[in-house]
């Protein structure tokens, strides 16, 4: 009876493993890399380009108008009201697996990228 056991036991967690697991990913000419080092530059550059800073902004919003504007001074208060020692201190405090925020990620990935993402 053990043995029926350990087989099923092993073909529940062997399947589920397979089927998550990532062979290959398409670049964007469409084409398949195989290979693991394509692979993983692919993804990499995807991520970097992802979370740069280098997004494009809409010219204009089709609801101007609609909202109070903050003045000069308001929005300098703004702007600098966290110092980036304040942000990390505060960061670092928080449970790493916390349920995620508005932007839906862990504290997790802004602790582990702080380097990349910190600025």
């Amino acid at each position: 009876m053990e043995t029926i056991n350990t087989k099923y036991f092993h073909a529940t967690t062997i399947i589920p493993r397979n089927w998550n697991k990532i062979e290959a990913l398409r670049d964007n000419q469409n084409q398949l890399g195989l290979d693991e080092k394509g692979s993983w530059d692919h993804a990499c550059n995807y991520f970097r380009k992802l979370h740069s800073a280098d997004i494009a902004q809409p010219a204009e919003l089709p609801i101007k108008g609609c909202f109070h504007t903050l003045s000069e001074a308001d929005m300098r208060k703004i702007l600098h009201l966290f110092k980036a020692g304040e942000v990390h201190q505060a960061l670092f405090a928080v449970n790493p697996l916390k349920a995620p925020g508005l932007d839906g990620y862990h504290a997790i990935f802004f602790q582990k990228l702080w380097d990349t993402v910190g600025d």
